[in-house]
């Protein structure tokens, strides 16, 4: 269900959508930091790449997560 409507200017696929921020484990004391509350928008046309945050949806989970992707030695 929609729960609200929000415009941006950012260039995104018409797929994008709006997510809200749960939990508190991408809140940092420094450097980046997405605190619980926070909206982001997620565009699933974009390829996820090394370094780049990504929403992720592990298998057997009903949920998704919201992490930095780090891929070592091609594991992620």
């Amino acid at each position: 269900a929609i729960d609200n409507w929000y415009d941006t200017t950012v260039d995104c696929s018409e797929d994008s959508f709006w997510l809200d921020v749960k939990g508190d484990s991408m809140t940092a004391p420094a450097g980046l930091s997405i605190p619980e509350g926070m909206i982001i928008l997620v565009d699933p046309e974009v390829e996820p790449r090394n370094g780049k945050l990504v929403v992720a949806k592990l298998e057997g989970e009903n949920e998704a997560t919201f992490k930095k992707l780090v891929i070592d030695a091609g594991r992620k």
